[in-house]
Order: C-alpha cells, then sequence, then structure tokens
C-alpha cells in the first residue's frame, strides 16, 4: 500500500525512558509525582489498542525543562526513538521498508535527502536500485510522504552518527516492529560475528574475486564487513531477492558498506573463480528449508566449487551434523563424498535465539585435492564450546579452520588446538553424529614446541629492551597559595562537561574482542585491565543507540565506592554506568588538566559529595610544562606495563610447554643472551 503521510513523530513510555537513559518505572514515577505541579508529564497525544503514544517534541521540551533523566543530549538523539509501532498494522510495513530504504540510500550516496521531493528521492534511487532489487519500490511506496520521511532518516543517520548505524538500530527493533521473519533467521551476535570472522579468514586464503550470497542475504555478512580496510572489500554477488525480508536484508548488506551486484538466472552458474560462497540456513529468503532440501542445495553448492573455490555453509546441526535418519545420512554422505568438506564445526546451544535448544553447524568447503589418494584425504571436525566463541580461544579455532584449508603438509604440520583430523572415508560411512562426544583426551591445549620457542623468545626480546628514560628540570621556589576550586564550580561555569556512562547490559559485554572498549567501575577499581572489555558496535548501535564514545583527554571516573578516575588518552571507548566521563570545554582555564582533574578525584574522601571535590589549578605558564611531563610519564608508565604483560606471557609459555615436555632448558643463567651476543 502507499502512505499519504508520514505521521507526527511519536513516542511510547518505553521509548521515553530509552532516551532518558533510565529505567522504565522511573518514567511512570515521574508522571506520578509530576501530575499536580507546574510541569506534568506531557498527556498521550494518540491511544491505540490500549497503548498510549506521546508527541515526541513535548517530551523533549518537558525532559529539557525539568532537568530529568541521564541524558545531557535528548534533543539530539531524540530521532532514534520514534515508535514506528503507532502506525497502522497495514502502513507500519510500508514505512518500515521505506526509513529503511532512505538510510540505505543515504549510507550509499552520503547525500542529505530532506531537501528533495518524492520525485527526487524516486532518482536518487533508481540511481543506486536501478534493478529494483532492495530500496525503489520501497521508497516509491511511500508516495507524497517520501519527503517527510526521508527528513525522519537524515534526523536519525544524525542521532546515530551514521546512516549505518541508524540501519542497525531499525534492525534491533525487528521483533517489536513486526519484523519477525528477518528475527527468525538472524544469529546471535556472537554466532554472527563467530561466523563472519571466518567468512572473512577464509576470504584470505587465494585473495577471491568475490563474496557469493548463495542463499541471498543476511546480517552476518554485513558483520563481515568492519573486518576489512575502505576499499579493500570484495564485491558481495547476491541473487534478486523475492521477499520483503530478503530484500531488507540487502538493504543491511548496503547500509554496512558492502558493495553489492545482483545476479539475474542461476547465480552459481555465474561465480568467478576463487570466490568464496557463503550460504546460511534458514536466510530471509529461505525460512523453512528441511534438512533434505539443506543438504541437497550444499551437494549443488559442492558441485558448482572448482578448486580455487571455498564456501561456509552454515545450517542446523540435525541435517549437516546428526543426520537423524537413514536418508539425511546418505545424502549427507553424498557432500562428503565431493571431497570438498575441509572442516566441519558444531556450534554450542543458543546461537539461534528463534530456536535457543537447536545446534547450528558450519561446514567450511575448499579443494578436493586431486592429487591425494582417496584414503589419505581428510575432515577437521570440532565441537567448540561457548567460551571459544570469544576472544582469545576464537582465535585457535579460526586458525584450525585455515589450517584445514590446507595441503596434505600443511594439516600434518598444524597443532590443532580444537579439531581433530579425521579420513573422509570414516565420516561418509558414519550414519549418526560427525562430531561425537567430546574427546576427553583433548581437552588439555597441545602445545607447539616451535612456536612456544618464538613466543618465549619475543617476549624475552621485548624485557630486555632498554627502558624509555624518564627525566625533568626543575627549579626550586619559594611555594605560595595553591589555587583551587570545586567540580561543582568547574561544571556550573561550563568549564568541564559531565557525560553520563551508558546502560549496557552485562550479556552485551564481551571479554576480549573487536569491538569497541568499554571502561567501568571494573577498570577505575583495578579489576579489570583496560581493553579487555568490549562491546559489540552493531550491538552499541542498535540496542545502545544514545551511546556515546569518549574523545582523548576525557577522564573516566567514578564516585563510588570510592572516587576513582583516570585520563583516557585516546578516546573511542565506550563508559559504562554508573561511571561517567568529564570532558574540558573550551572555557576551562589554561591551569586546568586532565590528569591533575583525575588525580584530584582520586584523592577525594569517601563519601564527600562529588561537587565538593576540590581541583587545584596549575600556573598558567607551567601547565603546558607539566602537560609534556605527565604525557611523557604515561607512556613511560604504558611501556614498563607491557614489559609486564610479555614477562607474564614468557612465565605462562615456558612452564607449560617444559611441563610438557615440549621445550627443554638448556640454561637458566641471567647473562644468557649477553654470551650469546658476544
Amino acid at each position: 500500500m502507499t502512505i499519504t503521510s508520514a505521521p507526527a513523530p511519536l513516542m511510547t513510555l518505553a521509548d521515553v525512558a530509552a532516551l532518558a537513559q533510565v529505567q522504565r518505572p522511573v518514567v511512570s514515577m515521574w508522571r506520578r509525582r509530576k501530575a499536580e505541579s507546574a510541569q506534568p508529564f506531557p498527556a498521550p497525544a494518540v491511544l491505540e489498542e490500549g497503548r498510549e503514544y506521546f508527541d515526541q517534541a513535548s517530551v523533549v521540551e518537558w525532559l529539557l525543562a525539568t532537568a530529568l533523566g541521564n541524558n545531557p543530549a535528548v534533543a539530539e538523539d531524540a530521532a532514534m526513538f520514534v515508535a514506528l509501532d503507532a502506525l497502522g498494522s497495514a502502513e507500519r510495513p510500508t514505512a518500515l521498508a521505506g526509513l529503511t530504504s532512505l538510510l540505505a540510500v543515504k549510507a550509499l550516496t552520503g547525500e542529505e535527502l530532506s531537501a528533495r521531493s518524492a520525485a527526487e528521492l524516486l532518482e536518487l534511487a533508481d540511481d543506486v536500485d536501478p534493478a529494483d532489487a532492495f530500496v525503489y519500490s520501497e521508497i516509491d511506496a511511500l508516495g507524497e510522504s517520501a519527503p517527510d520521511w526521508a527528513a525522519r532518516a537524515d534526523a536519525m543517520a544524525a542521532a546515530a552518527y551514521t546512516p549505518s548505524a541508524a540501519l542497525a538500530a531499525l534492525d534491533a527493533m525487528r521483533v517489536r516492529l513486526g519484523m519477525h521473519v528477518a528475527g527468525a533467521t538472524a544469529l546471535d551476535a556472537r554466532a554472527a560475528d563467530f561466523v563472519a570472522r571466518i567468512v572473512a579468514t577464509v576470504l584470505g586464503v587465494e585473495g577471491p574475486a568475490a563474496i557469493v550470497a548463495a542463499t541471498g542475504a543476511t546480517s552476518t555478512l554485513g558483520r563481515a564487513r568492519a573486518r576489512f580496510l575502505e576499499g579493500a572489500e570484495p564485491e558481495v554477488l547476491l541473487p534478486l531477492a523475492r521477499s520483503a525480508a530478503g530484500r531488507h536484508a540487502h538493504r543491511l548488506l548496503a547500509g554496512a558498506g558492502w558493495s553489492t551486484r545482483v545476479v539475474g538466472g542461476d547465480l552459481l552458474e555465474q561465480v568467478p573463480t576463487g570466490s568464496v560462497l557463503y550460504a546460511q540456513f534458514p536466510s530471509p529468503e529461505l525460512v523453512d528449508a528441511s534438512d533434505a532440501q539443506v543438504l541437497e542445495a550444499v551437494e549443488e553448492l559442492a558441485l558448482s566449487m572448482r578448486d580455487e573455490d571455498r564456501a561456509v555453509v552454515v545450517a542446523p546441526a540435525s541435517g549437516l551434523v546428526q543426520a537423524t535418519t537413514p536418508a539425511l545420512a546418505q545424502a549427507r554422505a553424498a557432500v562428503l563424498r565431493t571431497g570438498r568438506v575441509r572442516a566441519v564445526l558444531l556450534l554450542p546451544a543458543g546461537c539461534w535465539p528463534a530456536h535457543p535448544r537447536q545446534r547450528l553447524a558450519i561446514w567450511v568447503l575448499g579443494s578436493a585435492h586431486p592429487g591425494v589418494p582417496v584414503e589419505r584425504r581428510w575432515v577437521t571436525v570440532a565441537e567448540p564450546d561457548s567460551a571459544a566463541l570469544d576472544e582469545p580461544r576464537v582465535e585457535d579455532v579460526v586458525t584450525d579452520v585455515l589450517a584445514a584449508l590446507g595441503d596434505e603438509r600443511a594439516v600434518r604440520a598444524h597443532a590443532f588446538r580444537y579439531a581433530r583430523v579425521v579420513g573422509t572415508s570414516d565420516l561418509v560411512a558414519t550414519r549418526g553424529d560427525l562430531v561425537g562426544p567430546p574427546d576427553v583426551t583433548r581437552a588439555r591445549a597441545q602445545i607447539d614446541s616451535v612456536a612456544a620457542a618464538l613466543r618465549v623468545e619475543e617476549a624475552a626480546a621485548r624485557v630486555s629492551v632498554p627502558v624509555v628514560p624518564f627525566g625533568v628540570e626543575v627549579e626550586h621556589h619559594e611555594p605560595g597559595p595553591r589555587p583551587t576550586t570545586t567540580l561543582g564550580a568547574l561544571v556550573r561555569d561550563k568549564a568541564v562537561r559531565r557525560v553520563a556512562g551508558s546502560r549496557i547490559a552485562a550479556e552485551d559485554i564481551e571479554d576480549g574482542g573487536s569491538g569497541a572498549v568499554v571502561l567501568g567501575v571494573a577498570e577505575l577499581m583495578g579489576d579489570s585491565p583496560r581493553g579487555a572489555r568490549t562491546v559489540d558496535r552493531l550491538t552499541l548501535a542498535g540496542s545502545y543507540p544514545s551511546s556515546r564514545y569518549t574523545q582523548p583527554g576525557d577522564v573516566v571516573f567514578c564516585t563510588s565506592p570510592t572516587p576513582r578516575a583516570f585520563v583516557d588518552t585516546d578516546g573511542v571507548c565506550v563508559v559504562a554506568s554508573p561511571a561517567r566521563v568529564l570532558r574540558l570545554t573550551e572555557s576551562a582555564p589554561a591551569g586546568l588538566l586532565p590528569e591533575v582533574l583525575a588525580q584530584a578525584i582520586r584523592a577525594a574522601p569517601p563519601g564527600e559529595p562529588w561537587r565538593s571535590w576540590r581541583v587545584p589549578l596549575v600556573p598558567d605558564a607551567q601547565a603546558p610544562v607539566l602537560q609534556d611531563a605527565l604525557e611523557r610519564s604515561a607512556q613511560v608508565r604504558a611501556d614498563l606495563q607491557a614489559r609486564l604483560a610479555a614477562l607474564d606471557d614468557a612465565t605462562t609459555t615456558l612452564t607449560d610447554a617444559v611441563a610438557c615436555g615440549a621445550l627443554a632448558l638448556t640454561s637458566a643463567r641471567a647473562d644468557v643472551s649477553t654470551e650469546k651476543e658476544g
């Protein structure tokens, strides 16, 4: 259907809570307590099926006037909290598809959309989607209301910082907005990142010409985009989507920055040599494929491959690994006989949120190695546990997969951490579970003696490098009055801006990983080293659209259990509430330095209100000199911490390697390196 007009932006109470960065019951408390005051909470603008919707402009004005909540940027962030579910059930899919299409066009073109007419927006859509594969029809369906939705898309992109982040945020709302098909086929964040990592790693084996999305676009491929440098990513070839969910997945892929090309006809017959094929079951285009249909599709994919091609297949383990019926076992054996299945991984339960108890499996396909006799052909099988999907173990799993794609010599030389090598003929003859129960003898990590020796030598060399010198020249003077102020006065005078931390759910914070670094009370209190905790950037954009990255020089602090603070010298981190940020503004006096502010907080008495904390001001002439000394001090501290980490690594590696016999010490003298050099 065509939408005649875009409704005024509305919000639910849950949207208000998310915008204000408070819990949902807090908003109800505000309504109750402020009901008889001079500033009552805005009245509902719409009542739809017993649910209240509030005018967004009125809510923003009320939050600014009352100064309630923890988000100082409510006006800027408000666009990300529009209740699209306030639309009628018939209009909602059209509006959502049109809005995501406009964001995809904006991501691809970098153009402002607000000032364009409906015809101009269609012309722009035609430029990026001449085959009407993913955005043209959706924008056309907005009719004359397209400019209004375009203005909303611009506002959402500004609030989320990028169109891609706004797209990801809308996708995260898919269940609430009725996008049930997309939600039913999506992998959970950790599993999707793991699969994306395998795809990106396999891409580097032969320098493929393209990624071929054999089963259509998926959000998993979107995550793989972050693993390539700008301009270095391969092209993604796609079949023409036949469903609304498939077109939506294509929009997410294009919005994530992939260069996509729709291929008509039989996609598998048009694969460029050296490509990587990715197939996911279910996918937005193939929601209800049976295990038999999955195996038939995988066999067709395997038979279409050349020795230069690679493939990654994700599907329910009931077909790929367990094969619970004789017919499925026979169909699976037919694929294994092609000789192209190189690695089989059984993922832990919970990787498919729509079916949390059903396990998924991954097959990685490569060269059939026709020069290797049939009796010596191999497949690696593995059952990584949940912890193996996180850093640092995930690197071992991916390395095992990469080794499995090598030739016979490389496979025999590799010390597999999680996988074991099984003869292909043995797997073909298997009628049950390909992976089988975990082999307890493999719970103990295998240690590569050469790698261990190199690791110890590298750590020893790092520790032995001369220490970075640190020195200062000082003059003695009679001390005078020490100028100080209070943190409350600095905030009041707008010399310092206080920025609230983001309320990030514990389950979204990962140990290690390549996401945004999380800084919080754990880092401030020394319970967790900086950089050890991360949050996936797509999760951050989708689930926490009002979160903000730190800037270099920000002071991260907390008030309890005791005052603690440090300076984030690099920026681009996420501060987790209840920790907060103090940011010096252009109005800050020259004698106010971030490290001095952090030190003053660390010296503050526990229990004293933060507004009363005393902050010393450095004489203006001394400020740049002290800043330079503090920066050099930080460099020396980082160098010493790196040396300690290297020494710890050497100690652990040496102990493990000697204990299992992989290494034998020939000298434990302190001057061994000196003697060798002499």
